[in-house]
């Protein structure tokens, strides 16, 4: 793929199609039910780019992490993300938090 000069064509279709399987696998979740559907596509595609990310890191060094191994550290990432990205928000103008689709206001 790389000398064929495709391997920008084949990440990003991976990067796509795996982000297509988290957002489903997100919307499926309770755990992540809080999360409006632009936010939870946005996230998607972050973490189908941090799995990409990560298995090239894991195959190119040749690191002795099991995939067992690769697969907890990548679905640890991933709910640490879903829990952060369900808390309130910077709005963009001001700074100040706003609240999430559905949330229940933050208390001071």
């Amino acid at each position: 793929l790389v000398e064929s000069g495709k391997i920008h064509d084949f990440m990003e279709l991976a990067q796509g199609h795996f982000a297509r399987g988290i957002e489903q696998r997100l919307a499926d979740r309770p755990r992540a039910a809080g999360l409006a559907a632009q936010r939870r596509a946005a996230l998607a595609q972050a973490l189908a780019g941090a799995l990409l990310s990560l298995l090239t890191w894991w195959i190119d060094r040749d690191t002795p992490q099991s995939a067992a191994e690769m697969d907890e550290l990548f679905h640890g990432m991933v709910w640490s993300g879903v829990d952060s990205a369900e808390g309130p928000h910077l709005s963009p103008a001001g700074g100040r938090p706003v609240e999430r689709q559905g949330a229940q206001p933050s208390k001071p």
